[in-house]
């Protein structure tokens, strides 16, 4: 009788396979990992970008405020519409100014506004108010 033995020097494919396997599911997840990062980060930086924009719009509505005040003291409110073409960036922006009998002016500002209803999530409000001297 003849018996035939294994060879016990010989690799096992099948385990080389399924180290193969996981590491290529690690890798692939270590990727979908820093993609995620990546996306988050741009958002992250789009959402400050958007808030710097509406800080200075804000900036401009006190000082287009003052300016209209100094020419008509009877001024009271505008809506200020800003064009998409007038920004370094992503559509227009509203700039509401309210000025109070006691010159006390209050700008609200909305950038970036879109017709896209996903691009309104990105929307910035920032709130300013200031003692105008005529």
């Amino acid at each position: 009788m003849n018996r035939v033995l294994p060879c016990r020097g010989r690799p096992r494919s099948g385990m080389a396979a399924a180290v193969v396997v996981v590491v290529l599911l690690l890798m692939s997840a270590m990727l979908v990992y820093q993609v995620q990062g990546v996306l988050r980060e741009r958002r992250q930086l789009r959402r400050e970008r958007y808030r710097i924009q509406a800080e200075l719009l804000a900036e401009a509505g006190l000082a287009r405020a003052a300016l209209q005040l100094n020419n008509d003291p009877e001024y009271r409110e505008e809506n200020w519409r800003v064009s998409a073409e007038a920004l370094p960036s992503d559509g227009e922006a509203e700039v509401a100014i309210a000025v109070t009998p006691e010159h006390v002016c209050t700008v609200v500002t909305l950038y970036p506004l879109s017709e896209d209803t996903k691009s309104q999530v990105d929307t910035v409000r920032v709130t300013r108010s200031r003692k105008l001297v005529p």
